[in-house]
This record gives structure tokens, sequence and C-alpha cells, in this order.
């Protein structure tokens, strides 16, 4: 397994941390609807952007299951 480490330097842009704040606030807070949310979330521009730039399968569901323990803390 690959293992990354996130890049100082880069950070997500203001509407996509929006976007990111209201889908917590609106799916997963008041509505509690875990598994629209991490769907939701990868389709963030930059989310998903990072998400397409993985090559390999087992990086990519790496990377889905930390949104998902995001989600469920």
């Amino acid at each position: 397994m690959t293992v990354r480490k996130a890049c100082s330097a880069y950070s997500l842009t203001y509407e996509n941390q929006k976007d990111i704040v209201s889908i917590i606030e609106n799916v997963v807070i008041k509505q509690n609807a875990l598994e629209a949310a991490v769907s939701l979330l990868l389709q963030v521009p930059d989310l998903k952007a990072f998400l397409d730039s993985l090559v390999s399968d087992e990086d990519k569901e790496s990377f889905q299951g930390h949104i998902r323990k995001y989600v469920d803390i």
C-alpha cells in the first residue's frame, strides 16, 4: 500500500471549503446521511480532482476510506 503525505503548501479553494462545510452541516449533522455525505464530498472539485489523479485502485479506495472516516467522526 502506498502511503501519501499531505502537501503542506496545498489548500482547498475558498469555494471548496464552503462546499465541504455545507455538506458537513446539512447532510452529516442535520440529516445524519453519512453515505450521501461521502458521495457529495467526493464530488467537490478539488477532492474529485485528487481522487482522479490517483493511479491505483488501492490508493483510490484508501482515499475514499479516509473520507468515510472523516464523516464518521
